[in-house]
């Protein structure tokens, strides 16, 4: 059994919470990078509560319980030119990329399957409108209200250039969590700095499905300077259950 089917299978539910055995999240984190020793893991604490409604992972994602939310940091890194990543890790594709972040994917990975994400079937489910999308949208600090886009309003349809189109419909997607995969080499979105992607791209944890065909370049007049800190916040649907006979 792949390390992903066993993570589905013994996986349980406790007040609302989803609960893994802490020697399963040894075994994720292991697999997923081949520098980590097991006795560096377990001094890193990687999990702590921080009140009934919040965990803490890595010491810089949140988990939030009841608004099944995932929150990463991550800064701007592009506000012109050609993209085809919206995130990646400071490792990855930066020259293409809208943000760009410190933590590793393996951890926005554990965060997501503590919080309870679904991972879909790549590439099967890319065509599947009914597959569940995770609600993801970016957040930032400004004179006034607190800025709050989809992440899909931060982009515009451009030229093979890089131009914004000047008459580009509104772009809407959605976002499939696929959770990239493991290979000789470990995990692939670690390897990669894969994280969101707008292109086909199997080592991405989460997928932009639907989009209209063509290129994509940054929202310029929307987004803040580059460097900004944001949050990028994943809003996982509701957990489906299947039922056992």
């Amino acid at each position: 059994m792949c390390l992903r089917s066993h993570l589905k299978s013994i996986v349980v539910h406790r007040n609302g919470w989803l609960v893994v055995p802490f020697m399963l999240l040894l075994l994720v984190m292991i697999s997923c990078s081949g520098h980590t020793t097991e006795r560096e893991l377990l001094a890193s604490s990687l999990i702590s509560p921080l009140d009934h409604e919040r965990i803490l992972v890595a010491d810089c994602i949140i988990i939030h319980r009841g608004e099944r939310t995932v929150t990463i940091p991550a800064v701007v890194n592009q506000r012109v030119g050609l993209i085809e990543y919206v995130l990646v890790h400071n490792s990855g594709k930066r020259h293409e990329a809208l943000l760009v972040t410190d933590v590793r994917p393996q951890d926005i990975h554990l965060a997501c399957l503590l919080a309870g994400a679904q991972v879909l079937a790549y590439p099967l489910s890319l065509g599947d409108k009914t597959a569940p999308g995770t609600l993801v949208t970016v957040h930032w600090q400004r004179h006034g209200p607190a800025a709050r886009y989809g992440m899909e309003k931060l982009l515009v349809l451009a030229t093979p250039e890089g131009e914004p189109l000047a008459n580009g419909d509104e772009i809407s997607a959605r976002w499939l969590y696929h959770g990239s995969y493991f290979s000789a080499d470990g995990f692939a979105a670690s390897q990669q700095g894969s994280c969101i992607t707008l292109q086909p791209d199997p080592a991405a944890l989460i997928t932009g499905a639907g989009l209209p065909a063509g290129h994509f370049a940054p929202q310029e007049q929307l987004l803040p300077a580059i460097g900004t800190p944001v949050s990028v916040v994943l809003t996982l649907p509701p957990l489906m259950l299947k039922e056992t006979p």
